[in-house]
């Protein structure tokens, strides 16, 4: 057997096959890798700023009807509801106390939420933040009033990015 493996070992048909397959695997899963990665990255992206601009609007609606404030309204309700269903996600809505006033979730409703992303939204950055390894993205929109350029509010929408790395 050891005679066989010699005698195949030293065959230049076999070590032309080596080095054609190994010159043609290895630059063909780095292009596949960059390939994927930055589709996954503009995927990211894309969807980041879809959502951002959606909370947007919702966010002077917010103001307009007074809904930080604790006055219910349906339209934002509804708003609220769609925007977590399209996106299979997460929406809280924080008010100027740092206290979550609405969670599609219903169960941090009341509770106070103070992060470094919430911070900076107050100051006006809004931010995003892909976890890859979790699969979702964290989108974070400060809320202000048009008039006075004040932050009122922080909109935060998780999301799952799942059918993007697929």
């Amino acid at each position: 057997m050891r005679k066989r493996l010699k005698r195949y070992g030293k065959s230049l048909r076999l070590r032309l096959f080596i080095i054609i397959f190994l010159v043609g695997i290895i630059p063909l899963n780095l292009l596949k890798y960059g390939i994927l990665s930055n589709y996954e990255s503009q995927g990211v992206s894309q969807r980041s700023s879809q959502i951002r601009s959606q909370c947007s609007i919702i966010a002077d609606q917010l103001i307009s009807t007074g809904y930080l404030l604790g006055i219910p309204s349906d339209l934002i309700e509804t708003e609220i509801e769609q925007i977590g269903k399209a996106y299979s996600g997460r929406v809280i809505i924080v008010n100027s106390d740092y206290r979550i006033i609405r969670d599609t979730y219903e169960s941090d409703e009341g509770k106070v939420l103070v992060a470094r992303d919430i911070s900076a939204a107050f100051a006006g950055k809004g931010s995003n933040h892909y976890n890859r390894k979790l699969k979702f993205v964290e989108v974070t929109v400060p809320v202000t009033e048009s008039r006075s350029e004040q932050v009122k509010g922080v909109m935060i929408i998780s999301a799952p990015t799942i059918d993007i790395s697929e």
